[in-house]
């Protein structure tokens, strides 16, 4: 059995059974996504596997648009698991709080696919743990659940595809 046969066979038969904290945690707010509403658990849990974690520092930013060594485009959909976030907006040179989140927070669930730039940036206010899943992982795993690939309309500048990749 080949790796990715064998790490499929994992997922389906292992995982889904296995109730992880995390698993189930990332699972549901997954399953909050529009286009993720109807796949199976099973890709969710695939999904969820993919997931990579990361720390960032109070005070910090997960996004910043005024900053020019920054990537505008957001590249991954992004969950946050702990910590408190700032949303702010720049109008008139003055930067205004917009929003504050927190844990279970899904940031970029549409941004990342269409690689539309973001407009706000985001703040860290304590130490956040957040898991993000790039796009790159998310199209390979279309290719491989073709449910998946119906739920996201993925191809690129398929007719009706509310979410053309620009890139």
């Amino acid at each position: 059995m080949t790796y990715p046969n064998f790490k499929l066979q994992l997922i389906k038969n292992i995982h889904i059974n296995y109730d992880d904290e995390l698993r189930i945690f990332l699972v549901s707010i997954l399953r909050e996504i529009s286009y993720l509403k109807n796949v199976a658990e099973e890709v969710l849990i695939h999904l969820s596997m993919s997931m990579v974690a990361f720390n960032a520092d109070k005070d910090s930013f997960l996004y910043n648009p005024n900053d020019m060594n920054s990537n505008k485009t957001p590249t991954h959909l992004t969950i946050i698991y702990e910590g408190k976030l700032q949303i702010t907006t720049n109008i008139e040179k003055t930067d205004l709080a917009i929003d504050y989140i927190g844990r279970g927070c899904i940031l970029n669930a549409h941004n990342f696919l269409s690689s539309r730039p973001l407009g706000v940036s985001v703040k860290c206010i304590t130490a956040v743990t957040h898991y993000y899943l790039p796009y790159d992982i998310m199209k390979q795993l279309s290719s491989v659940y073709p449910e998946l690939k119906a739920g996201l309309n993925i191809a690129p500048n398929a007719p009706g595809n509310p979410y053309p990749r620009v890139n």
